[in-house]
């Protein structure tokens, strides 16, 4: 997965350092190629559903998402609905 940057000022990363964990049967799980310390989360395309989960924690509770609402979340984020001012 590959975002690029919004014309407000900020960046979303490029996921990469893509890995599977025990357990996660086919989810390949991908983090920002920034991620460097807390907050982080990773990110799994499996089919039609879109999983997130905490970085630092691969036994952490797993968000699923459709494909649609993630489509809307990440059109939310590129256009600022989520900024903190």
């Amino acid at each position: 997965m590959s975002m690029t940057a919004p014309s407000k000022g900020y960046m979303i990363m490029t996921l990469s350092f893509a890995h599977r964990a025990p357990g996660d049967g086919e989810r390949t799980w991908r983090r920002a190629s920034r991620c460097g310390g807390s907050g982080c989360v990773e990110v799994a395309i499996s089919g039609a559903e879109i999983a997130v989960r905490d970085a630092k924690r691969s036994d952490s509770p797993v968000l699923t998402y459709s494909a649609e609402e993630w489509r809307v979340y990440i059109a939310g984020v590129k256009d600022g609905e989520f900024d903190l001012h």
